[in-house]
């Protein structure tokens, strides 16, 4: 039997309650391997018993405080040899507090083994979303060309945005704020107009918009949270400021976002929007990648029933358990050492965040 530990002793709060409930503290999950295993998983607060597990995962979110020093050397200095250790989150690093701080969660990268994050150079990967192709483009296109959707239909209002996490490494509100001086902007969130975040009520009202302001709380590598997939998915245009244009062309539908940083001033966005507005044929440009195939998102829906189970694409799961179980039972099998260890602080992830915008008139928003 597999020993599986979900190290949870930094943990102040359990910050997914609008989506699943806290797994049971002991469960068992059935693996579909050559060999017939059960996997032992268990929420472990202890960390002299650390020792113990073959694998221990370590969630990283706003819920958990980052490890003392002390405790690292307690459990490195007493994990087995075999030991795999994940480093596990599904937050963008700027919300980290162990990757925020100017001292090195690991000098050598030797505390975790592997890592599962949205960015695909991770182990394990959960983007908050993704593009699929098609297997036959050819016969899809022909026939929803042949009836084409006007997606400016029944759509009455221009600009929408949410505003959630305050914390930002930009000046997002205020860029919202100048952008609805020139057009307009309708503001939802615990400030501005009630829009229930997760009811059915609210994405109702979010359909009625053209475009949607997508923009991220932070500008780092690969970092393309839900609210970009979601606005995809419910036939709005996202207006974005995150990562770089390469990583929106590389992983979003081809020409279905508005770049923010393309744009020489915040009067030309806005005029943009305006002949966009006016003219459906450009309008419906952004949707020709429906034609070529679809998106899929990792994010739960908030309307489905809240249980202890979760999502199988998130790292809590028993899918997501046992696909590192079968990389462990590999490598032991074949004798093969993790190539290098996982460093919070590498360039691809802790220090993959920039200054958002690149336009000499975004810098009044920058910090």
């Amino acid at each position: 039997m597999v020993q599986v530990a979900f190290y949870e002793g930094n943990r102040f709060m359990w910050i997914y309650q609008s989506l699943f409930k806290r797994p049971e503290d002991l469960r068992f999950c059935k693996c579909n391997f050559k060999t017939n295993h059960t996997i032992r998983v268990k929420f472990e607060k202890l960390a002299s018993i650390l020792k113990s597990y073959d694998i221990v995962i370590f969630p990283q979110d706003k819920g958990t405080k980052p490890i003392k020093q002390k405790t690292w050397r307690n459990i490195l200095t007493n994990a087995p040899p075999h030991q795999r250790r994940v480093y596990a989150t599904f937050e963008g690093p700027y919300k980290l507090v162990n990757v925020k701080s100017r001292k090195r969660v690991s000098p050598r990268g030797d505390r975790f083994h592997w890592s599962w994050t949205f960015n695909s150079r991770s182990e394990f990967t959960m983007p908050y979303g993704y593009f699929q192709r098609s297997s036959n483009v050819n016969s899809e296109t022909s026939t929803k060309e042949a009836n084409p959707v006007n997606w400016a239909k029944g759509k009455t209002s221009l600009v929408a945005w949410m505003s959630s996490w305050v914390n930002t490494n930009w000046k997002r509100s205020q860029f919202v704020e100048k952008l609805s001086q020139l057009i307009p902007v309708h503001k939802y969130g615990k400030r501005y107009k009630s829009c229930p975040k997760g009811s059915q009520s609210c994405e109702n009202k979010i359909r009625e918009y053209k475009f949607y302001l997508a923009l991220e709380n932070s500008c780092c590598k690969e970092y393309i949270s839900e609210k970009f997939w979601r606005t995809l998915d419910w036939g709005i245009v996202p207006i974005v400021v995150g990562p770089s244009k390469g990583d929106y062309e590389r992983l979003a539908p081809p020409n279905s976002f508005i770049f923010v940083d393309d744009f020489t001033s915040l009067k030309a966005l806005a005029n943009y929007l305006i002949e966009i507005d006016k003219n459906d044929t450009l309008y419906n440009e952004f949707f020709r990648w429906r034609t070529e195939g679809k998106v899929h998102q990792n994010y739960p829906n908030y309307h489905r029933k809240k249980t202890h189970q979760s999502p199988e694409t998130w790292f809590y799961s028993c899918s997501a358990v046992c696909k590192v179980t079968e990389r462990y039972l590999r490598e032991r099998e074949e004798l093969v050492e993790p190539a290098s260890g996982f460093d919070p602080h590498a360039e691809w992830w802790g220090r993959s965040c920039r200054k958002c915008g690149a336009q000499p008139w975004f810098k009044e928003f920058q910090v």
